[in-house]
């Protein structure tokens, strides 16, 4: 799951400074909003599996979780 986490974060980043020059982007905005659920629904995940690799994961990646 940590490097499901991972890629998906570097694909929320890329997608963040696309719309962030692209504010009428609405397809891209809807596919950064279903990104950010898929890294909740892992992060939940890990969080229940193991918390050392969660707080790891969490840690490394900079999430304010």
């Amino acid at each position: 799951p940590e490097v499901q986490v991972a890629l998906l974060s570097r694909r929320i980043d890329q997608l963040v400074e696309h719309l962030k020059g692209h504010k009428h982007d609405e397809h891209s905005r809807l596919g950064l909003i279903k990104l950010v659920g898929q890294r909740r629904r892992h992060l939940s995940y890990l969080s229940k599996k193991d918390p050392a690799r969660y707080k790891d994961i969490v840690g490394r990646l900079g999430l304010r979780r």
